[in-house]
């Protein structure tokens, strides 16, 4: 049921001079908008009966008792009478009474008809946008009917009022339970207290508070693993008055300081590259959050340039960097990570880093081979580097005549991988050796290999004649070797004889 703002009660309240007590209740309004009635004088003698009927929201406010034109009335003592509404159990209020700032009685009444607005079936809790009932400090003491002092406090609200350290509980690496207790002290029986807990890192850190509300505990979390906190409460309640405004109670309570848990260290941040040359890699890395242990150890891992394989250890110690050389190729990459250690156990491991060596200029081609010759050419071949990978490579072949004096000369300068040197000797020897060059540079020289040209036919020998008279059945001829050999020493002649008329009758062959 929503609020409308018209909903009357009617207090009823009779004053008794010679104790100064006063008794009360709570009745059903007569009209909706009678605002006060009574015919007795708000000063009159003991046994005065005063009836006021004013909006439920100003006698849960708290309010001043008037006469018939609008007096205060008056206690035995000469102060102001002062009422308020305070709901309680089972569908009622209690009507508490206040002379000068005491609680001086209290009743409770039940089932009062109608029913305030926002109470239904036994529902106790207060209409949304009704404010919290609270009383002036110099005029009430803003008592609950659940107050322990309520119906007899006689003492000064000024007394001062302490809160205890709060209570550290459930203390793990990264949370812990923060609990606390009311206030103590006259102004115990307030409206309503608000407390904000606070935290500072440490003992010389600023506060910052972390709840603000009216529960007595909290769950922290997002802590710090082995680090110290100091948590402190601060407690404050609002007191209404109708001549001076608001004021506002705070009370701090001591610092209570507390340890969480130590933990594993945190995960460490990617390696990175400290230094690389063509064979090796220098990987440093940071130092993760401790968590309250002191690191005992690094583990750096890696792949050992092979992506498909599984990380293996390849340092373990304090230090915070490791020089990686063995087996490392120039222009390869290789992939990395690391984790620390500390007494309660292992970090996770780090995201994974890829670093790669530098490229350098390939090695050798392998060494020329003979493809093909002929009496003026040949055709030479060899392999690429072993660690080209698939580099744009070029390559210079270079060859010596040994008869020139002249040393290796280039005689090809391309990517491909065989070439022909014409104009060639026959039956010469040639020395052949090939580089490769990349972007990066110039390889050495592949092993020399030696080669000749194919020998060529001999020349022409002279003309025969005969070597002394002839014989009735023989003759002996001899002829000249030719000058020209074809590069080649000469392994055999043939001799025809024919029988005078071009018809050859006899071949041999001779040495």
């Amino acid at each position: 049921m929503e609020k409308k703002g018209s909903e009357n009660a009617l207090i009823e309240t009779s004053m008794n001079g010679e104790d100064g007590m006063t008794s009360s209740s709570v009745s059903p309004p007569e009209s909706p908008g009678q605002a006060h009635s009574g015919g007795s004088s708000p000063t009159s003698p003991s046994g005065q009966h005063v009836r006021v009927q004013v909006p439920l929201a100003t006698a849960l406010q708290g309010f001043s008792m008037q006469g018939p034109n609008g007096e205060p009335v008056l206690g035995p003592d000469g102060q102001p009478v002062l009422v308020r509404l305070v709901p309680v159990g089972g569908g009622g209020f209690a009507q508490q009474m206040f002379v000068a700032g005491r609680l001086v009685n209290e009743a409770i009444s039940f089932n009062i008809a109608p029913s305030p607005v926002g109470y239904q079936n036994g529902d106790i809790s207060l209409p949304n946008g009704l404010p919290s009932p609270t009383l002036p400090l110099s005029q009430t003491c803003a008592a609950s009917a659940n107050c322990p002092n309520a119906g007899n406090s006689t003492k000064s609200l000024s007394t001062a009022i302490t809160i205890q350290p709060p209570q550290i509980g459930d203390v793990n690496s990264r949370s812990a339970v923060v609990s606390w207790a009311e206030p103590e002290g006259e102004d115990k029986c307030v409206s309503q207290w608000t407390y904000q807990l606070e935290m500072a890192h440490g003992h010389d850190s600023k506060f910052l508070f972390v709840y603000n509300g009216p529960g007595l505990q909290h769950h922290v979390d997002s802590l710090q693993a082995g680090k110290e906190y100091s948590f402190r409460v601060r407690a404050t309640s609002t007191f209404t008055s109708n001549q001076k405004g608001s004021n506002n109670k705070t009370v701090v309570s001591p610092a209570v300081v507390v340890t969480t848990l130590s933990d594993r260290p945190g995960t460490p941040p990617a390696p990175r590259l400290g230094n690389r040359t063509r064979n090796s890699l220098t990987v440093k890395w940071s130092a993760p959050p401790c968590n309250g242990s002191e690191i005992i150890a690094y583990y750096l891992h890696w792949d050992q340039g092979n992506p498909y394989s599984g990380f293996v250890e390849e340092y373990k110690g304090t230090q915070r960097q490791h020089k990686v050389s063995r087996k490392l190729e120039s222009g390869h990459c290789y992939r990395f990570q690391v984790f620390a250690e500390n007494k309660i156990g292992r970090s996770n491991l780090s995201p994974i880093a890829a670093f790669c060596t530098l490229a350098g200029p390939p090695s050798p081609p392998g060494q020329p081979f003979l493809l093909s010759s002929t009496v003026d050419s040949l055709t030479v071949s060899w392999k690429e580097p072993i660690d080209s990978k698939g580099d744009s490579l070029e390559f210079k072949v270079e060859m010596e005549d040994p008869e020139s004096g002249y040393g290796f000369m280039s005689v090809y300068c391309g990517d491909a991988l065989q070439c022909v040197c014409k104009s060639l000797k026959k039956f010469s020897t040639y020395s052949f050796r090939v580089s490769a060059s990349n972007a990066h540079g110039v390889s050495k020289f592949s092993a020399v290999s030696v080669f000749k040209t194919s020998p060529s036919a001999p020349g022409t020998p002279s003309v025969p004649r005969l070597d002394g008279r002839p014989h009735p059945r023989s003759v002996n001829i001899i002829w000249d070797s030719p000058t020209d050999t074809g590069g080649s020493p000469v392994s055999s002649y043939r001799v025809e004889v024919d029988d005078g008329k071009g018809v050859v009758v006899h071949t041999s062959c001779c040495h």
